[in-house]
């Protein structure tokens, strides 16, 4: 009889989540939502005020990392700059993937003046956007 009761309990909190939880959620709060053909989509954590780009940054190379075991030299790729989030998101949300090859346009080095542009190509390193995690971790 515990095992229904149990069952039953994990089905009404699963049935309560929304979009806005998404599938992944990085060290800092950032949600990420899986698209299709290796596209992960990142919207910043609630309540973000102040960097939102690091933000960004940080869920796409947390997610690279624990979720799909990417080296730390592996790039993270914008696929698509900010745009409309799933139903349920509130805000811009950004999509990365790490298939250069799915990019429509070439891959280009991101310089630190670029780093809230998010143009198509720019990348960062998973070491390097793990790092963004990393310092504001304490300021969360």
């Amino acid at each position: 009889m515990g095992r229904v009761y149990f069952v039953a309990a994990a089905f009404a909190v699963l049935s309560g989540c929304s979009a806005g939880t998404g599938d992944f959620s990085s060290v800092l709060g950032d949600h990420v939502f899986l698209r299709e053909k290796g596209v992960f989509e990142v919207a910043k954590r609630p309540g973000s005020t102040n960097h939102d780009e690091w933000d960004y940054w940080c869920g796409a190379a947390d997610y690279a990392r624990r979720a799909r075991g990417a080296d730390w030299d592996a790039p993270v790729y914008v696929y698509r700059g900010y745009g409309e989030g799933p139903e349920g998101v509130v805000g811009q949300t950004v999509q990365f993937t790490l298939d250069e090859a799915s990019l429509s346009q070439p891959p280009s080095v991101m310089r630190r003046d670029q780093i809230g542009a998010f143009e198509v190509g720019h990348f960062m390193t998973v070491k390097d956007g793990t790092g963004i995690c990393s310092r504001w971790l304490d300021r969360a």
